[in-house]
Protein backbone atom coordinates (compact mmCIF):
# COMPACT_ATOMS: atom_id res chain seq x y z
CA UNK A 1 0.00 0.00 0.00
CA UNK A 2 3.11 2.37 -0.22
CA UNK A 3 5.77 3.05 -2.55
CA UNK A 4 9.39 2.69 -2.63
CA UNK A 5 9.59 6.16 -1.03
CA UNK A 6 6.90 4.66 2.17
CA UNK A 7 3.88 7.37 0.56
CA UNK A 8 0.84 5.78 0.71
CA UNK A 9 -0.97 5.05 -2.46
CA UNK A 10 -4.18 4.60 -1.28
CA UNK A 11 -6.83 7.27 0.19
CA UNK A 12 -8.28 5.32 2.56
CA UNK A 13 -8.11 1.58 4.03
CA UNK A 14 -11.31 0.41 5.36
CA UNK A 15 -11.01 -3.55 7.78
CA UNK A 16 -13.05 -6.61 7.29
CA UNK A 17 -13.75 -6.42 11.38
CA UNK A 18 -15.79 -2.63 10.33
CA UNK A 19 -16.55 -3.95 6.71
CA UNK A 20 -20.28 -2.55 6.85
CA UNK A 21 -19.53 1.19 8.39
CA UNK A 22 -16.45 1.63 6.07
CA UNK A 23 -18.48 0.72 3.25
CA UNK A 24 -20.98 3.20 3.88
CA UNK A 25 -18.05 5.65 4.60
CA UNK A 26 -16.84 5.00 1.03
CA UNK A 27 -20.21 5.44 -0.61
CA UNK A 28 -20.46 8.90 1.26
CA UNK A 29 -16.94 9.94 0.36
CA UNK A 30 -17.80 9.38 -3.20
CA UNK A 31 -21.18 10.06 -3.55
CA UNK A 32 -22.95 7.24 -4.03
CA UNK A 33 -25.87 5.45 -2.68
CA UNK A 34 -25.06 2.90 -0.34
CA UNK A 35 -25.96 -0.40 -1.58
CA UNK A 36 -27.06 -3.19 1.24
CA UNK A 37 -23.84 -5.58 1.58
CA UNK A 38 -24.50 -9.46 1.32
CA UNK A 39 -24.38 -11.53 4.45
CA UNK A 40 -20.92 -13.25 4.38
CA UNK A 41 -21.68 -16.39 6.71
CA UNK A 42 -24.57 -16.75 3.94
CA UNK A 43 -24.65 -20.21 2.15
CA UNK A 44 -24.89 -18.94 -1.31
CA UNK A 45 -22.10 -16.61 -0.83
CA UNK A 46 -20.03 -19.77 0.66
CA UNK A 47 -17.45 -17.53 3.01
CA UNK A 48 -18.21 -19.87 5.65
CA UNK A 49 -17.21 -23.21 3.86
CA UNK A 50 -14.16 -21.54 2.18
CA UNK A 51 -13.30 -20.98 6.04
CA UNK A 52 -13.83 -24.71 7.07
CA UNK A 53 -10.80 -27.16 8.15
CA UNK A 54 -8.43 -24.08 7.37
CA UNK A 55 -7.07 -23.99 11.40
CA UNK A 56 -5.70 -27.67 10.89
CA UNK A 57 -2.46 -26.61 11.91
CA UNK A 58 -3.27 -24.62 14.74
CA UNK A 59 -3.05 -20.69 15.60
CA UNK A 60 0.34 -19.34 13.32
CA UNK A 61 1.81 -17.52 15.70
CA UNK A 62 2.89 -20.96 17.22
CA UNK A 63 4.83 -21.74 14.06
CA UNK A 64 7.09 -18.45 14.23
CA UNK A 65 10.47 -18.26 16.06
CA UNK A 66 11.74 -15.65 18.10
CA UNK A 67 13.99 -14.22 15.47
CA UNK A 68 11.10 -14.69 13.21
CA UNK A 69 8.49 -12.40 14.78
CA UNK A 70 11.84 -10.31 15.24
CA UNK A 71 12.23 -9.77 11.30
CA UNK A 72 8.47 -9.45 10.85
CA UNK A 73 7.92 -6.52 13.01
CA UNK A 74 11.15 -4.78 11.46
CA UNK A 75 9.99 -5.04 8.39
CA UNK A 76 6.30 -4.33 8.66
CA UNK A 77 7.04 -1.73 11.32
CA UNK A 78 5.32 0.99 9.74
CA UNK A 79 2.19 -0.90 8.42
CA UNK A 80 1.98 -2.28 12.16
CA UNK A 81 2.23 1.10 13.59
CA UNK A 82 -0.59 2.32 11.46
CA UNK A 83 -2.96 -0.77 11.21
CA UNK A 84 -2.12 -2.69 14.57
Amino acid sequence: MRDKKGRFLTDYCGFYESLEIDFNHVCKRIGINTPTLPDMDHPQIGFADQTKGRNDFGDYREHYTGEMVTLMNEMYAVDLGVFG
